[in-house]
């Protein structure tokens, strides 16, 4: 089969073949193609000899008669002609078959006998080819069969979809061609470049126009700039900061002039508050003082911490505050919260609910080391947080700040809080969570919950981390009350073994965060630098495995397991005489130890598999781009680090020490814009980071989109910088703001001269001796009756005394004022003057 091409090629010899074909067929006629044209020209080749030998060869030579004699039968009266004739005519016979040889034709050369008609038809065709090539660039026409585009042609008449749209690509075309678009167009038609290449550079011109259009329209996007973006971040977050620090300050000069007001309302109960605070001893019980005088002690202390208990006991019964908070309410029986409802307006209930529940675990009244945390009648209650669930509304807090790295919280946030709380990696990878495995030892049973290896092992880790790392605080949780008693006794006898002041020192329980020993349920609320989580249950003697674990066989097991593997905020250690593979699935049914068993194997990798609950969303175009951008300047990019919720766009890896991070980058993309406050994406996320360690720097995606060149070379500063830092041992920068103490008002005038200027405002109105050139001069002075001052120098006497920003009573105020005038004796005339004084400041505020 013949492309079009090489039928083009052929038929441009067809003029010289038919030429030629002629006059062969003139010579010799066209039944010479039949015959052996080689042989016939070699047996005739003596004819171009002289006379004599051709004579003789005639004469002599059989196979030159022959061939004389086949030519003659060929066409009538070449026997007339020479042979040496006959030889050219039959020589340019054999070189037009060799010529049509050499065309690929097959047959015989006759046929050129058609070969004009031929053409004409062939020249038809090709310009119709032609003319269909040029609106097909994605195929080539010319290397195709004439079958192939026999099918191509049927293909398109069958084809009248295309044929009907075929105006509106037109109209299409031509408004492309309008919008100056026309030199992609022709590139497209002729086939200058690829297809994807050509959509791409549509794509991209379409989009850059958009992009253009939308800078042109909005003065904001067109006017940013990542420098000054970045400077009002910084401003923003100096602002927050110190908003927040000043807040304290602000709220006890708000509670300051309440009480100052409330006082002012109540003498009498400011009166006997007073005097209460002057006792010695015989003080009112604090029942009867607030029977006597509730708004007072409200005003002055609108804060209680009480336990329900205290507030039973103390408080009357009625309504004495605005709201009513309990902290940590999952372990308050509703019993208990009642009185202290009472007592308030409104309720705030905070807690876990999948934290430890009320228990009745220590409601014995024996002796502590008579407490079997196995027994049945361990019981465990509805408390007020779940009683006031159904009747408040709900405002979750999922903030976790506790882990200073988020595998600490991973596989509870997984297992208990399905993913809901934000949590965030740290710069460091290296190990935060390690299991320590006691084998077990043949002969050797646990007992009572706990296994003698295992609690040895626990306290030389104990020993070895107050060695080791004495600025870091300890703690030490235990599944059962018995495996704790005994890992106290053993630690008491190592360290009086042991004799070391430093020893003594780091497990004095006189200390702030004092390490300690404690069972689960004891540990709720408490949080250490390093956890030590002993399991204690184990094998028998025959290395059977015992599923007897205590309360995490119970119903909400699992709530006491994840108060127990949430304490840690650097580091945790699992120490345990058995493995997740020790544990029958079939065997553990109840939730708790469903949940020991993961914890167990996730502590076994080191913190890193989480059944795949960790993985990563895709990224977006935009993030595709960064990342491709960063990789490409040579950083070690990791795209969506970390394992909740929150991740980090772009984490950077040091480039020297395995497992450390250097910078933390992250794009104004779709986690940035997620957040619901400013306060969230600008500050606290940053300042958390860079509080577990983070380098941190902020890709805009305006500038990006512009110019992405600068952003890069922006990120690989701010990584170089970061490796510096990292290398000379600095410490990542806390972007925390410091805040300014406002000054006290300060005039640098005493009370006499104030009275000294007020009295020259009215010098008018005062004979001259009144006026004196020094303080000892106006002592002297003639300013014997209160006459002598109008209600606006008292009042503006009174506005110097409350300059120094303290905050005064009522009675305070007189007194001050008091103090300040040349008058011994208070006579009525001057308590109603400087009363009525104080009553035109309060107008005036």
């Amino acid at each position: 089969l013949r492309s079009a091409a090489e039928w083009a090629d052929l038929v441009a010899e067809v003029p010289d073949l038919v030429g030629a074909a002629a006059e062969v067929e003139e010579a010799l006629s066209s039944d010479v193609f039949d015959a052996d044209l080689d042989s016939l020209a070699k047996d005739l080749a003596p004819a171009t000899r002289n006379g004599l030998s051709r004579l003789l060869n005639k004469l002599f030579n059989k196979r030159y008669r022959s061939a004389l004699s086949e030519l003659e039968g060929l066409k009538s009266g070449l026997g007339l002609r020479g042979a040496r004739e006959l030889l050219g005519e039959v020589e340019a016979a054999c070189d037009l078959v060799r010529r049509w040889a050499e065309l690929g034709c097959s047959g015989s050369p006759r046929v050129l006998a058609s070969a004009v008609e031929a053409s004409e038809a062939f020249g038809a065709m090709k310009s119709a080819v032609d003319k269909l090539d040029a609106v097909l660039p994605d195929r080539s026409l010319a290397d195709e069969t004439a079958a192939e585009i026999s099918d191509l042609a049927r293909e398109l008449l069958d084809d009248q979809t295309t044929l009907l749209r075929l105006p509106r690509l037109h109209e299409i075309e031509q408004r492309l061609r309008a919008s100056h678009v026309g030199p992609l167009l022709d590139d497209i038609s002729e086939g200058a470049s690829d297809s994807g290449a050509l959509a791409k550079a549509f794509d991209y011109s379409r989009l850059r126009s958009i992009q253009q259009e939308v800078l042109l329209a909005d003065s904001k996007l067109s006017s940013f700039q990542a420098s000054r973006q970045s400077r009002y971040v910084e401003e923003f977050q100096q602002a927050d900061a110190e908003h927040i620090e000043g807040t304290p300050a602000r709220v006890a000069r708000h509670i300051a002039e309440r009480a100052v007001e409330a006082l002012n309302q109540n003498p009498t109960q400011d009166s006997l508050i007073r005097k209460e605070a002057g006792k010695k001893t015989r003080h009112l019980p604090l029942r009867s003082l607030f029977d006597q005088a509730p708004d007072a002690l409200v005003a002055l202390r609108p804060c209680w911490a009480m336990s329900p208990l205290d507030v039973a006991q103390t408080l009357p019964p009625r309504p004495l505050f605005d709201l009513v908070v309990f902290d940590e309410a999952s372990q308050v029986l509703p019993c208990d919260a009642i009185s202290a409802l009472l007592r308030g307006h409104r309720a705030m209930v905070a807690g876990d609910s999948r934290q430890l529940p009320p228990t009745t675990f220590f409601d014995s009244s024996g002796d502590e080391d008579d407490l079997d945390e196995d027994e049945e009648s361990l019981t465990d209650y509805e408390s007020i947080l779940d009683v006031m669930d159904a009747r408040l509304s709900r405002r979750p807090l999922t903030w976790h700040y506790r882990s200073q790295d988020e595998r600490l919280i991973a596989y509870s946030n997984q297992e208990i809080y399905h993913g809901s709380l934000t949590t965030f990696p740290g710069a460091d990878t290296d190990e935060c969570l390690s299991l320590e495995m006691v084998p077990h030892r043949v002969g050797v049973a646990t007992k009572k919950g706990s296994n003698s290896d295992e609690v040895l092992r626990v306290v030389d880790l104990m020993i070895g981390h107050a060695r080791n790392c004495p600025k870091e605080t300890l703690g030490v949780i235990a599944m059962g009350l018995n495996h704790a008693n005994r890992i106290e006794e053993v630690l008491r006898q190592r360290l009086e073994e042991e004799s070391n002041p430093d020893l003594e020192d780091f497990f004095n329980e006189a200390g702030d965060e004092r390490a300690f020993v404690k069972n689960l349920e004891r540990v709720q609320g408490d949080e250490r630098d390093a956890i030590i989580l002993s399991i204690g249950y184990g094998k028998n003697a025959n290395g059977k495995m015992l599923y007897n674990f205590g309360p995490l066989n119970r119903e909400g097991g699992e709530r006491r397991l994840n108060v127990a593997i949430t304490r840690a905020r650097k580091r945790m250690t699992v120490v345990t005489s058995f493995a997740y593979a020790d544990m029958d699935p079939e065997k553990t049914r109840s939730t708790g130890a469903k949940m020991l068993r993961g914890f167990l194997k996730f502590a076994e990798s080191g913190g890193t598999e989480l059944g795949g609950a960790d993985s990563a969303e895709p990224l977006n175009p935009f993030e595709i781009d960064i990342l491709d951008k960063l990789t490409g300047a040579g950083l070690d990019v990791v795209p969506q680090y970390g394992c909740s919720g929150y991740r980090i766009d772009f984490a950077v890896r040091h480039p020297a020490k395995a497992g450390q991070f250097a910078l933390a980058v992250e794009a104004d993309g779709a986690s940035y814009h997620s957040s619901p406050t400013a306060r969230d994406r600008d500050r606290l996320r940053q300042e958390h980071l860079e509080r577990l360690g983070w380098r941190f720097c902020r890709i805009w995606s305006t500038d990006w989109f512009n110019d992405h060149r600068p952003e890069v070379e922006r990120v690989v500063a701010a990584y170089e910088n970061a490796v510096r830092d990292i290398d000379s041992g600095r410490a990542a920068p806390v972007n925390a703001a410091a805040v300014r103490a406002s000054p006290l008002v300060e005039t640098g005038l005493d009370a006499r001269a104030v009275v000294r200027k007020v009295l020259r405002q009215r010098g008018s109105q005062l004979s001259m001796p009144l006026f004196a050139s020094s303080i000892d001069d106006y002592s002297q002075a003639d300013l014997s009756s209160i006459d002598d001052y109008s209600q606006a120098d008292l009042v503006a006497l009174g506005r110097w005394i409350e300059s120094d920003g303290l905050l005064r009573t009522d009675a305070q105020l007189f007194d001050a004022i008091f103090d300040e005038l040349p008058f011994k004796r208070r006579g009525t005339k001057i308590k109603t003057a400087i009363d009525q004084a104080i009553a035109a400041m309060k107008q005036k505020r």
